[in-house]
């Protein structure tokens, strides 16, 4: 969109009468927050066959001097975090950009290299400080968390992740090679440590790694989670719209960070393959099973539903969700203090009575017994893993009690 008076157009924006703002206000507040005009190359324009394959040639030049685990991608997807099969058909190859339909969503950045060693995540959401991150120190879940109106990436935040990650592969003495789709939230930075490279436009879907099935896989991962949450809750709740709101943000960062973990090194490198990455020292082998296999789990716990849709609908749905603003949108930049606690309509998170890791323990080991009368194997294993590690907690936490003891006597 082109302004042609962007001062009336500012004023408009924040319902500002007698807005007296020179342009080179406009200019500095531009430039404060990374903004810039940039021409969006959409991924649903026909894709050159012929560009791609002078990539294809030119990438295998640009990887050539890189160690496999040296080569990245990154990329950031929409995520409907909360939404269930029976909402899935209203969505379908629908472009969200505002308003009821994007309102429960996130920005999920992944960044991976040739190997499959993940970054880890960036995520987007709408509030700084959702309900359920009460008594939550974000910093300590291994993520990357920011906030703003839409959700959306913007050129202020992967700047930010950028200049992170170039001092992370400095401290680390390693110079890695770094490759982005040309768009407008992407900035051309000159990095240290890091060689960006830039997607020719259009060509994603048939250029870029995490197009090639990793995005898929990781989806279809996620939405696994979310059929658990619901087929173990419903006997439980009296109407099937009581099980969204269950779902949290906080659910939805965890089963992200479980979904990025179970994607397996083979598949990634896989997909890189499939891009054209291909190194003489790497043999070509192209058969995705892993996401095949998948799907399959997915498609069997949506046909324990009583839907009549297909799995892939399901996981899918948000293929097209929009991640970034197609011009300028002021508004999206700034975040009052009001929005800092908006909730989005999240459920209250209940209290806890349990109040040190002794009791903890106590109720894991009524579990363990409840799973080994069962007969189940796994549970029980995993119970028992949960057990030696919560005794550990209690025991240190014994010694350190008995230490300050023993200080304060002296």
């Amino acid at each position: 969109m082109i302004l042609r008076n962007p001062i009336t157009q500012v004023s408009k924006e924040f319902e500002c009468e007698n807005c007296k703002a020179s342009n080179g206000w406009l200019d500095k507040f531009k430039s404060r927050y990374n903004i810039s005009f940039k021409v969006v190359c959409g991924e649903s324009k026909s894709v050159d066959t012929e560009t791609v394959d002078e990539w294809r040639i030119k990438v295998k030049q640009l990887i050539s001097s890189y160690e496999p685990r040296n080569i990245y991608n990154a990329d950031e997807p929409g995520l409907f975090y909360k939404i269930l099969p029976n909402k899935t058909l209203s969505f379908k190859n629908e472009i969200c950009t505002s308003g009821k339909k994007s309102k429960e969503r996130l920005t999920v950045m992944l960044c991976v290299n040739l190997i499959g060693e993940f970054e880890k995540p960036l995520i987007i959401g709408k509030s700084k400080k959702p309900r359920c991150f009460k008594n939550v120190d974000i910093k300590r879940l291994d993520l990357h968390w920011e906030a703003n109106k839409k959700a959306w990436m913007t050129r202020c935040i992967m700047t930010e992740w950028l200049m992170w990650f170039d001092e992370k592969m400095k401290k680390q003495k390693r110079k890695i090679i770094l490759f982005l789709d040309n768009a407008t939230s992407h900035p051309d930075l000159k990095l240290q440590n890091i060689n960006l490279v830039f997607l020719p436009p259009n060509t994603t879907s048939h250029c870029q790694p995490l197009d090639q099935g990793i995005i898929q896989n990781f989806k279809v991962i996620y939405r696994q989670m979310i059929l658990r949450r619901i087929l173990s809750q419903i006997d439980v709740v009296k109407d099937a719209d009581e099980l969204p709101k269950s779902i949290t943000v906080l659910d939805a960062l965890m089963w992200i960070k479980q979904s990025v973990k179970k994607i397996t090194g083979s598949c990634v490198t896989k997909c890189f393959k499939k891009s054209g990455f291909i190194l003489e020292n790497l043999p070509v082998d192209l058969d995705n099973t892993d996401l095949e296999n998948e799907i399959i789990v997915g498609e069997q716990l949506v046909n324990m539903l009583p839907t009549h849709m297909q799995g892939e609908d399901f996981f899918l749905v948000d293929e097209n969700l929009r991640t970034e603003e197609d011009s300028t949108d002021i508004k999206l930049f700034i975040i009052t203090d009001n929005d800092e606690e908006e909730t989005h309509e999240e459920t209250e998170e209940p209290e806890y009575t349990v109040s040190n890791y002794s009791e903890v323990l106590t109720q894991i080991q009524q579990l363990s017994a409840f799973t080994l009368q069962k007969g189940d194997v796994d549970g029980y294993d995993m119970l028992k893993t949960a057990e030696i590690y919560f005794e550990k907690k209690c025991s240190n936490n014994q010694m350190n009690l008995k230490q300050t003891n023993i200080t304060q006597f002296f």
